[in-house]
């Protein structure tokens, strides 16, 4: 019976688990998420076509970012603040009348998931103080929702670059957390204070575990003690990889289509990254809600573009027209009430040594 079986048909769903989890994109995982892509752009389940149309994703678009940043933190914000159970109901959905609501409750968790992730963000950093001070950041709390710990670890991890522990603290029992940089195995250090954990587990980057919350102290010194030799000032400095140094003309709509074969990208196999250096900042605005994004226009001796950086509001002031900056970016094709134009998605800015964008 299990001959008869379609396993193409489950392609799809085999790409979305892929991305979603964080599996690295190489050998027949890559052939497999590439295949899973083509056939939900050519023919989506009818819980995934509700949700790409609630996602504001384009069917015939759809790419392994769509996954990672669109489709999979809906899914995943069901299990986190509600029951997974809408999830599993929406991909399996065989009505569209039922797709269409499950996947609009499913948008409604995740921005509900959103706002309290900012929330508990901001009162993490609360706790932490000078976070540019500690070489691994330890944040415990009774307020914390256990669902999201991870996320507000991660984003603390990128913000400060930095080992971080994030933990819901309870009376008896506390559960958390952790996200690590390149170079520190975060589950080889768990692993040096074994005895204090219920349960934990894990790899390099990523480790959740619970312990009982008088162990929290010791806990904590244990962690310190280990990281204080390892944490080197080298190790603490992110480092980005650039594939290429270009002029702003240099880049058109067929390098996006260009860059694009080389799709499904993700863990394991980034997609490229190009920089220009020595650009003229002609003008900065905070954007989004509360201003988090960042928008800016930017010229060489050629041409100007817009570029859009994530999560890097805070810039808006460090910067003003005039000054000369180095972007690291990946070129896209934004879309707007019909018109497509290029622009830049930002990865890093520095002030530049002034060398006018001559790679």
């Amino acid at each position: 019976m299990a001959a008869d079986l379609d396993l193409d048909q489950f392609l799809d769903l085999v790409a979305l688990g892929t991305v979603a989890d964080i599996v690295p994109l190489l050998e027949e995982n890559r052939l497999l998420v590439q295949q899973g892509l083509r056939r939900m752009c050519q023919a989506p389940r009818l819980g995934l076509a509700a949700l790409l149309e609630v996602s504001g994703v384009r069917q015939d678009l759809v790419d392994s970012q769509a996954i990672a940043f669109r489709l999979a933190p809906r899914l995943n914000a069901a299990g986190r603040l509600e029951n997974a159970r809408l999830a599993y109901d929406l991909l399996l959905s065989q009505s569209p009348e039922e797709a269409r609501q499950l996947a609009t409750r499913l948008s409604e968790v995740n921005q509900e998931r959103q706002e309290l992730l900012e929330r508990q963000v901001e009162q993490a950093k609360n706790i932490l103080g000078d976070a540019n001070d500690q070489k691994v950041l330890f944040v415990a709390g009774a307020g914390f929702h256990e669902g999201i710990v991870g996320l507000v670890a991660s984003r603390l991890m990128e913000e400060f670059y930095r080992p971080t522990l994030v933990m819901r603290q309870g009376p008896h029992l506390t559960r958390g957390s952790a996200r690590s940089i390149e170079g520190f195995h975060i589950t080889r250090a768990l692993d040096r204070c074994s005895s204090l954990f219920t349960r934990y587990g894990g790899h390099a980057a990523a480790a959740g575990f619970t312990l009982p919350t008088e162990n929290l102290p010791a806990f904590r010194d244990h962690l310190q003690s280990y990281s204080a030799d390892l944490l080197t000032k080298e190790i603490l400095t992110p480092r980005l990889s650039v594939d290429a140094l270009v002029k702003l003309q240099d880049l058109s709509e067929d390098t996006c289509r260009a860059l694009a074969l080389l799709e499904p990208c993700g863990e394991g196999n980034p997609p490229p990254t190009l920089a220009s250096i020595g650009l003229r900042l002609q003008a900065i605005q905070a954007i989004g809600q509360e201003g988090k994004h960042l928008r800016l226009y930017v010229a060489d001796d050629t041409r100007t573009l817009q570029a859009i950086a994530f999560r890097m509001g805070h810039l808006a002031t460090r910067y003003r027209p005039g000054d000369r900056l180095d972007l690291i970016y990946q070129p896209s094709i934004n879309e707007w009430q019909g018109e497509r134009t290029l622009q830049l998605v930002v990865e890093a800015i520095r002030p530049s040594n002034g060398n006018n964008g001559a790679p």
